[in-house]
């Protein structure tokens, strides 16, 4: 009877012996990357997303160290709160519990850019530097017609090459969170096109300026 108490007591012991080491392990796995780093990025959440596939994506961004024990650690703690898409301002310096918190509390991050109307090219370009976007790049974006824009916008067809998007890019508020050069470009021009080439292709019948002309004059 002694030596069942014994072995029964031992098998405890050495049970709690191998889970010491699991837990410190599994407590590890959720610190922060490094606490010292406090450099941010801006972490994206696709709208529908799973939570396995955003905790993976947060493995590969050097966020977190294990998506299984951040998955783990999720579902014991029973925590049901919806992971909200958009952006997200994140470092390595966060835990894997005040990261999880971040991304469901719906307080994305944005970056907004005003361009007045009646501002050049050059003008805007001066403008975005303040949102960290290239004043040179957005310049040689817009300093002339890529056939990429012809393709896309049909306002743009009948400009020569050689034409620049001056008078094309509408001024606007615009989300500019996560975005390039290129992008603010895009939205500028497809912004003009929902107001002023969708009025232009309501001018009257005897109109005989081309929309350049028109722009031009304006």
């Amino acid at each position: 009877m002694k030596f069942f108490r014994r072995l029964l007591i031992l098998l405890v012991f050495s049970a709690l012996i191998a889970t010491i080491p699991a837990y410190f392990y599994f407590k590890q796995g959720l610190n922060a990357i490094n606490p010292d780093d406090q450099a941010t990025k801006l972490f994206y959440v696709n709208s529908g997303s799973s939570l396995n596939l955003i905790l993976k994506k947060l493995e590969t961004e050097g966020l977190i160290k294990d998506y299984r024990i951040a998955r783990a650690y999720t579902f014991i703690k029973g925590n049901k709160k919806q992971l909200q898409p958009g952006y997200y301002k994140l470092s390595k310096s966060m835990s894997y519990e005040d990261i999880f918190n971040k991304i469901s509390s719906g307080k994305i991050f944005q970056v907004w850019l005003t361009i007045p109307e009646g501002f050049s090219m050059r003008k805007i370009s001066k403008r975005i530097e303040k949102k960290d976007l290239s004043s040179n790049k957005y310049l040689a974006i817009t300093s002339k017609l890529d056939s990429s824009f012809k393709e896309e916008f049909p306002f743009l067809t009948k400009l020569d090459t050689n034409n620049s998007l001056e008078g094309y890019l509408f001024p606007d508020t615009y989300d500019i969170t996560g975005g390039k050069e290129i992008d603010l470009v895009y939205l500028q021009l497809k912004r003009f096109e929902n107001t002023i080439y969708e009025a232009w292709q309501n001018k009257p019948a005897d109109w005989k300026m081309s929309l350049n002309q028109t722009l031009t004059l304006a």
